[in-house]
Order: structure tokens, then C-alpha cells, then sequence
């Protein structure tokens, strides 16, 4: 049953229109977890006052849920009442914001007691929210790659990797939801529809990750069809657009110039994260940029029975555009990237772009 799963992650699906071949060489991340590393970063300052603390937090080989448990059990805290905007990736090093609750008359925890083994406390400070889910603005990432042979002409597959680069940076990529979003072997999809037709029980979190692992395999199916009809980055009937580097989307009639602006990366046409049903989703639906929304006979029932579920219906990016992406060789069998990407987006997508591989997916 797993293999009729099609997350739309197939490398063949990855490359927008074709630009180029796969690496004759293995090109991989994740060696080390220090080999990844992930640095969030907030929309807004922390005022400095008020009844919530955020805590700077670094970690390494350990899942975000991991330092929350930790946290909250030293601070004698409800792992619900720590707020954090995004969940990093375990096997990397990452830097991230949590919130506790932390009333003003007491004095701030001592960072001394806040770390442990791969896990610490940097610096902390005073706001007036808790921390919500989803909004910092983007995360920075720093990859190191490395070659699994040692090629005569090393140099070249790293010159080649260099001029995809530049063309990432110029045309973006697709905005795919990463292999991590669907769970261990992509568990999480095969959930869905004995959650959805109410013959599974799960947690609150569990039931949330496995309906936002249904709502990306179909994104991610939308995605993978306009690439096949060859309409990825085309302007089409009834696209709904997001501006470049920005939360903000707006409906408008398809014009020369929002074409123009969509062939300069200024816009990025959407697809739905499917919920309920409500105006904006059947104008998509029955417009030409919604004749690609197909699902496949694994997902054939999920959009009627997410609407069930409760969800409310929203609109997501289907290209993304690095941002500061930059690409050094290091050494003959090494190299290192460099970018950010806005919250949301994942930088597995853009690696599988590039046609490098997880090095733990292939020991």
C-alpha cells in the first residue's frame, strides 16, 4: 500500500521544465546534524515587557517537541502553555524561539539551569504574547554537501551545481511540502482516512499533523500536474497570487501585466490547502488554473471529508524564490549553501531541485 503513495516528490516532478539532467555523481546533506543548520527568525522584536518570555534556543539531534518536554519539565510547566512559531527538523542544528509563561513579579529562570544534553537556553526576553504558530518570517539555512565518490572531475559537478544555483535564484522552485511533513515513511498519509471516516483516535497534535499531511499531498499533487501540462509558471485563468517576499495574495483578472510580473518572480500563482468550501475555492476550482486539481485514487475521498472535518479552506505559494542563496565549494569533496527561505517553505525541496540526496536516505 505505501507505494501507491505519491507525495510528488519524484525527482523526475522536481525539475521545472526540464532544465536539467540528474548528477551523474552522488551529491548529498545530512551527514552530521551539524552539517544542517537552521536559524528562525521573527517578523517582530520581542517588546522587552510584559507576561511571557521568549527563550533563544539551541539545539542539535533533538525534535523541537523534544526541548518543549524538557523545558517544561524543569520549569514545572503544561507543555501546551509554550508557545513556539515553527517545529525545526531533529537531525540538524537549529536555532529557534519557544515562549513560557512567566509572571512579571518573579525574576527571569537562571539560563544555567535551562540546557541539557544537545539542548541550551542562549538568552531570553520579556514580551507581551505568547508566541504563536507560523510567524516568523523566514529561516536561514547553511547546508554543507558532500561527494559520496571521488570523481576526476569533481570541480565540474561542483560548477555545474554553482550554475543551478543561479538559476534557483533567478526563477525559483517549486514550493513542495517536504518528505518530513508526511511522517516516518510517510505514516502520516496512511492515517488519513481511518482519522477522517472516525475509525482511528489520536491526540489533538497527532490528529493535526496527519490532516496537514492530507492538505500537502494534495497541494503537492496540484503542483505535480501543472509541471507535467507544462504550466508551472504560466499565469492562468483564475490563479489566485501571492507577492514575492510577502504573506500578502490578492484575486484579480488575469492581465498582461500580472503575467509580466508572474515571468519576473514579482508573483507567485496558488493552490489550495483544502477545507471547507467557500466562494474563492469554487471560483479556483472551476477556472482553467483549477482543472489541475486532481487527486489521485489514493486521496480521491479527502477533500469532501477534510471539508468535514471542519477546515477552513487556504491558499499557499506554488513556486517559492530563495532568498541571499549562495554557493561555495569548499574543498574537492565538499561544498556549502547558503540561503533563506520564507516560513513555511522547506529546504529539502530546494536540495531535491538540485537533485542532491539525503545522505541518511541512502545508508
Amino acid at each position: 500500500m505505501h507505494q501507491q503513495a505519491n507525495i510528488g516528490m519524484q525527482p523526475e516532478y522536481l525539475n521545472l521544465a526540464a532544465r536539467w539532467p540528474r548528477l551523474e555523481h552522488n551529491v548529498t546533506f545530512k551527514q552530521r546534524p551539524e552539517d544542517f543548520c537552521v536559524e528562525e527568525v521573527l517578523a517582530f522584536t520581542p517588546s522587552g515587557e510584559g507576561e511571557h518570555v521568549f527563550l533563544w534556543l539551541e539545539k542539535t539531534n533533538l525534535n523541537s517537541q523534544q526541548v518543549i518536554g524538557f523545558i517544561a519539565s524543569k520549569l514545572k510547566l503544561a507543555k501546551r502553555d509554550i508557545g513556539y512559531s515553527g517545529l525545526k527538523d531533529k537531525f540538524a542544528h537549529t536555532l529557534q524561539y519557544l515562549s513560557i509563561p512567566w509572571p512579571i513579579k518573579d525574576p527571569l529562570p537562571d539560563l544555567n539551569t535551562l540546557q541539557g544534553d544537545g539542548w541550551r537556553v542562549i538568552a531570553m526576553q520579556r514580551h507581551h504574547k505568547k508566541l504563536k504558530r507560523g510567524v516568523h518570517q523566514l529561516n536561514r539555512f547553511t547546508i554543507k554537501l558532500g561527494l559520496q565518490d571521488e570523481p576526476v572531475t569533481a570541480d565540474g559537478v561542483w560548477s555545474m551545481l554553482a550554475d543551478r544555483c543561479n538559476l534557483l535564484q533567478k526563477y525559483g522552485f517549486a514550493n513542495y511540502f517536504g518528505a518530513q511533513r508526511f511522517g516516518s515513511n510517510a505514516n502520516n498519509l496512511f492515517s488519513v482516512a481511518p482519522l477522517l471516516n472516525r475509525n482511528l483516535r489520536v491526540k489533538k497534535a497527532e490528529r493535526g499533523m496527519i490532516l496537514s499531511a492530507a492538505r500537502a499531498y494534495l497541494f503537492n499533487q496540484y503542483i505535480v500536474q501543472r509541471l507535467l501540462a507544462g504550466q508551472f509558471d504560466q499565469a492562468l485563468v483564475g490563479d489566485i497570487w501571492q507577492i514575492d517576499g510577502s504573506g500578502s495574495w490578492f484575486n484579480e483578472q488575469l492581465s498582461s501585466e500580472i503575467e509580466q510580473r508572474v515571468k519576473q518572480c514579482e508573483l507567485h500563482p496558488m493552490a489550495p490547502l483544502i477545507g471547507r468550501s467557500d466562494k474563492l475555492l469554487q471560483n479556483f476550482l472551476q477556472s482553467t488554473a483549477g482543472q489541475y486539481w486532481q487527486p489521485d485514487d489514493f486521496s480521491l475521498e479527502w477533500p469532501a471529508l477534510l471539508a468535514e472535518a471542519g477546515l477552513d479552506t487556504q491558499f499557499r505559494a506554488i513556486r517559492v524564490l530563495p532568498k541571499q542563496l549562495q554557493f561555495r565549494q569548499l574543498d574537492d569533496l565538499h561544498a556549502e549553501l547558503s540561503f533563506a527561505l520564507p516560513s513555511g517553505s522547506f529546504a529539502t525541496a530546494l536540495l531535491h531541485e538540485l537533485n542532491v540526496q539525503n545522505y541518511r536516505d541512502l545508508s
